[in-house]
């Protein structure tokens, strides 16, 4: 008797054990109807449950279906908007850009080289980005001759001592091609900065202790053209309207003095010509991890040669005009 008791108990927590630890105490009889109930609240769950069971076949018909990303882009083909036409910069886009589990099944698969990708770029780059280092060799001009005293040679031994410091001046370029075939046209813009430090040097050719310093920063707007006979070697050229500005500063003088610190600035034109090496095409590897990385199509070792003329400064007489060599490297990219 004692067995069945406990058999009977142990059953009873198996159908509802919550309901026996909250509502039932041990002793107490059950109502009649406890199974039926049982059985309705079951019914009650499957109607809201978040699981498709058989008795549910029907509970989608006509239901609000919303796309998201994987049902609008990678499942079903009905959903998708399909170019009629897939392009070199459709493919060299989807480099990579793969699927888990895509390869699987697969009896066999195209292996393509980094040559092979690369190559697909071409043309399809309409954005430049260069970076280029010119030799400040430009003809500075003033009504004291100062610059070419302070930094350039002032009796040549003065400026070997006066250990004058001339950095390249950095020359950064954006373009933007509207035209592209053999022949590439478009627009562009470009700034850079320019460095000279060198001590003051006494009419007598001594030395002082004050140091004078010189930033140069032109800023251009440009017609862009370039010519690619090949995808080894480009020419290009850009020319335009520019504006340069000059800060000047001495170590000599107090803070209060309007001497300390001059700029000026003046307009003027320049012309730009370059040659560009593609190293795409000895550098296999390093060309494939810019296009996949950075979108960057071609990478070019670049040379150039720029000339620039600004004559209208505040103060009268002076002058930066000249031409200068210069190297660095241009990005082409989409």
């Amino acid at each position: 008797m004692r067995n069945l008791f406990s058999c009977t108990l142990f059953f009873i927590f198996l159908l509802n054990p919550v309901q026996c630890f909250s509502d039932q105490y041990l002793g107490d009889q059950l109502p009649e109807d406890y199974i039926d109930q049982l059985e309705k609240d079951v019914d009650s769950k499957e109607e809201d449950s978040a699981f498709i069971v058989e008795e549910s076949e029907g509970l989608l018909d006509g239901a609000e279906v919303k796309e998201d990303y994987y049902s609008k882009s990678h499942v079903g083909t009905e959903q998708r908007n399909f170019s009629p036409k897939i392009t070199n910069e459709d493919e060299v886009k989807s480099i990579e850009q793969k699927l888990p589990g895509e390869f699987a099944d697969k009896d066999h698969y195209l292996k393509v080289s980094n040559k092979e990708i690369i190559d697909k770029a071409t043309k399809i780059g309409n954005k430049n980005f260069s970076l280029m280092f010119y030799a400040d060799d430009y003809t500075y001009k003033s009504k004291a001759g100062g610059f070419n005293t302070i930094f350039r040679a002032g009796g040549r031994s003065a400026y070997e001592t006066s250990r004058s410091d001339i950095a390249p001046a950095l020359k950064i370029n954006y373009s933007r091609f509207l035209y592209r075939d053999k022949l590439y046209l478009g627009w562009g813009l470009g700034t850079g900065v320019g460095y000279n430090r060198g001590k003051g040097v006494f009419p007598g050719g001594e030395l002082s202790d004050a140091y004078f310093y010189l930033w140069t920063i032109p800023l251009d707007i440009a017609a862009v053209a370039e010519v690619h006979f090949n995808s080894w070697v480009k020419f290009g050229a850009m020319a335009g309207p520019s504006v340069l500005g000059i800060i000047q500063h001495r170590t000599d003088l107090e803070k209060s003095d309007k001497r300390k610190s001059l700029t000026q600035m003046s307009p003027g034109f320049f012309f730009e010509g370059n040659m560009g090496f593609n190293l795409n095409k000895v550098l296999s590897r390093f060309g494939h991890l810019m296009l996949s990385d950075y979108d960057i199509t071609k990478n070019y070792l670049t040379f150039g040669i720029r000339y620039q003329n600004y004559s209208n400064f505040k103060e009268a007489g002076s002058s930066v005009s000249g031409t200068s060599f210069g190297g660095g490297m241009t990005f082409e990219f989409f």
